[in-house]
């Protein structure tokens, strides 16, 4: 699991595999307010080459977390996974930068 610490929180990635399918977990904790709206980009594979988006309004707590499967057999192989983008937060005027990187490891 690689952790990052940004101008707004914490992001989270961890990369997995299961059945030879590689998975990514992604999170976001706001220590700055409650999250309303996210634009992301999943990147993952040995070079970040796969990858997809994740936007859209959000509204909960300071929590967002989500996740998706990669239809490959990776087992074995080496497998790594970003996040970037941003996030807004309720009462705010401001987005808050996102980044974290898993180098890519053997699953």
């Amino acid at each position: 699991m690689a952790a990052s610490n940004n101008n707004c929180g914490t992001a989270y990635i961890y990369t997995s595999q299961a059945g030879g399918r590689a998975r990514v977990d992604y999170s976001l904790h706001s220590t700055a307010g409650i999250i309303t709206g996210r634009n992301l980009d999943i990147s993952w594979g040995p070079s970040y080459s796969g990858g997809k988006k994740d936007l859209g309004p959000w509204w909960g707590t300071g929590f967002y977390g989500n996740k998706t499967d990669v239809g490959f057999a990776m087992k074995g192989k080496k497998f790594g996974a970003s996040m970037s983008g941003w996030v807004s937060l309720a009462g705010w005027t401001i987005t808050c930068g996102v980044y974290v990187r898993e180098d890519p490891r053997t699953l």
